[in-house]
């Protein structure tokens, strides 16, 4: 709730498995970002996970043609 974050289930196990890549990746690139920027609370955090959702959300690249 804190990061604003909305929970959304895939039924299909191929899904559920691009899902969980796609997670994994945005925790790896987060915890560099938070490290580089020095993050130390959420605060700090939010505008920094907020550009990372942004890109990965409206990047054509990045789109998944499954999941969107």
């Amino acid at each position: 709730d804190d990061c604003k974050i909305k929970v959304c289930y895939m039924l299909s196990p191929q899904v559920k498995g691009k899902v969980e890549r796609l997670y994994q990746r945005i925790q790896d690139c987060l915890l560099k970002e938070y490290v580089r920027a020095g993050v130390f609370d959420i605060s700090q955090a939010q505008p920094i996970l907020n550009e990372l959702i942004g890109k990965n959300n409206y990047h054509l690249h990045l789109v998944h043609s499954t999941t969107k």
